[in-house]
């Protein structure tokens, strides 16, 4: 499993080489009153990690939302269970 793992990431890396190579490039860049110059593949991959970031950042509010959502239904779970088994105690057969 562990091979798997640095297999990909050693062809990873040199797709990340052939890209930034082919891509090397020096362009502008301007964000809003700043202005400097890049090469093409630092901008186009700076751009995927930001994207990446925020896409986690939504992500990680999705996952807290939900996370609560199944902790309050676990509770009332519970409570119904305990609410069963107190009817069930009171249970007498004739």
């Amino acid at each position: 499993m562990q091979k798997r793992g640095l297999i990909i990431g050693i062809i990873l890396s040199l797709l990340i080489v052939i890209f930034a190579t082919q891509n090397a490039d020096v362009v502008n860049v301007q964000l809003w009153i700043i202005k400097f110059k890049s090469p093409l593949s630092l901008v186009i991959i700076g751009s995927l990690i930001l994207g990446s970031f925020i896409t986690w950042l939504f992500m990680l509010n999705e996952l807290r939302k939900r996370k609560k959502t199944v902790e309050k239904k676990n509770k009332t779970i519970k409570k119904l269970k305990e609410e069963l088994t107190a009817k069930d105690s009171f249970n007498i057969d004739l």
